[in-house]
């Protein structure tokens, strides 16, 4: 097992740059691309294919979609086409914004809930706004906006941030006041309230790069709080997903031997992670916020002589790792775990790597962030560290 899990996982950190050619773009209309969206529903590879891989026919949804809604505007005399489509399990919810000639820009599975979308914005910079609206642990109710950018041919995901919660007993509540320049502006209110010391926040948006950095994220830290410490019974599987089921299943019935790491797991922490050398320590339940759209709370190993990291993060039922990163995870390989993963990213003078390994019943994200002397001199130390990496699948 140990074998198999270091050839898998060693492909990942071997593998290199991906290239891909641009086909002869195609002027669609909406008619056109209305009737492409329903075809692809209903399982069709051409038209699929057509909408450059909208949905993965081989898990989709059996369920009738709740919601489609495409809609389009211009931004600088280009023309975009947005579609937003709501499922009973939001496993299946997508969001994507096509160019004219229907390439594809960007494309958001993380989205959660009832959705809906709205164009927002001023003279400098153009948004849509999707709004989720869920539950967490049965009871909470919560309310998401995720804004992203539309400039010059590109689609970024900018913000992503909480704007209600309600548990029966707190309520917080984020307003979008304005965009002003290139700032968004909100303010908060709350119940109790003595709940939030701040009176709102500011999100300045970096035009360059399309994200925005937040000045405080005190509503998104403490929405995650109340929600870590709501303890009120509720039910562990709040989405019941039969072909995710069944798929999680065969994938565990390949494992020839149980993982020798298995006896080793945390059971706080659900994960094991073997430490190369005494060099690293650990950081529990804290708030990471690094190459993150919003804070989420997680584990934090660090080497100082090596100045890298490596941050563990557990997702929430449902959630999935677009929902946190602006980088697609556009690698995948399914063995002993599921992992999706991208290639090194350079950020300055360091490399990022980010993997999002699961099982039938947990999932986590893993960060990895070094600086490129130290990534290139430890590689193989961190390889192994990945490769060790161990998920209690029998608790959640």
């Amino acid at each position: 097992m140990k074998i198999l899990r270091i050839l898998l996982l060693g492909a990942i950190f071997l593998s290199g740059c991906r290239y891909f050619t641009r086909t002869e773009a195609v002027r669609w209309d909406a008619a056109r691309f209305q009737n492409a969206v329903t075809e692809a529903m209903n399982g069709s590879a051409a038209y699929n294919d057509s909408l450059h891989g909208l949905f993965d026919l081989n898990t989709s949804s059996t369920d009738a979609s709740n919601m489609v809604y495409i809609d389009s505007t211009v931004v600088n005399k280009a023309k975009y086409y947005t579609l937003l489509i709501e499922y009973p399990n939001p496993l299946y919810n997508r969001f994507a914004v096509y160019d004219s000639s229907f390439r594809l820009l960007l494309l958001d599975k993380s989205l959660n809930g009832n959705l809906s979308q709205k164009f927002t914005g001023n003279d400098m910079m153009s948004f849509v706004a999707v709004t989720e609206k869920f539950r967490s642990k049965d009871s909470i109710k919560l309310e998401r906006v995720n804004f992203y950018m539309i400039r010059n041919l590109t689609v970024t995901k900018t913000l992503s941030t909480f704007i209600s919660l309600s548990d029966g007993s707190s309520m917080l509540a984020q307003s979008i006041d304005n965009i002003d320049g290139t700032t968004i502006n909100t303010s908060y209110s709350c119940q109790p309230s003595n709940l939030l010391s701040l009176s709102g926040d500011s999100y300045a948006v970096d035009l360059s790069s399309g994200r925005a950095r937040a000045a405080n994220s005190e509503l998104d830290i403490k929405v995650l709080q109340l929600i870590d410490a709501y303890a009120k019974p509720f039910s562990p599987n709040q989405l019941y997903n039969k072909e995710l089921k069944n798929t999680s299943e065969k994938l565990e019935a390949k494992l020839e031997t149980p993982s020798e790491n298995s006896g080793l797991v945390d059971k706080q922490m659900g994960f094991y992670i073997n430490l190369t050398s005494q060099s690293w320590r650990l950081q529990k339940d804290v708030y990471i916020t690094q190459y993150l759209n919003k804070p989420h709370k997680g584990f934090l190993y660090l080497n100082d002589a090596q100045g890298t990291s490596i941050s563990v993060i557990e997702l929430f039922y449902g959630e999935s790792s677009e929902g946190l990163i602006n980088y697609p995870l556009s690698q995948e390989l399914k063995k002993v775990y599921t992992v999706r993963f991208t290639d090194k990213i350079q950020v300055q003078r360091n490399y990022i790597r980010f993997f999002e390994i699961s099982c039938s019943t947990r999932k986590f994200l893993v960060i990895l962030n070094s600086p490129r002397l130290s990534y290139d001199a430890h590689m193989n130390e961190y390889q192994d560290m990945i490769n060790s990496f161990t998920i209690d699948c029998n608790n959640n």
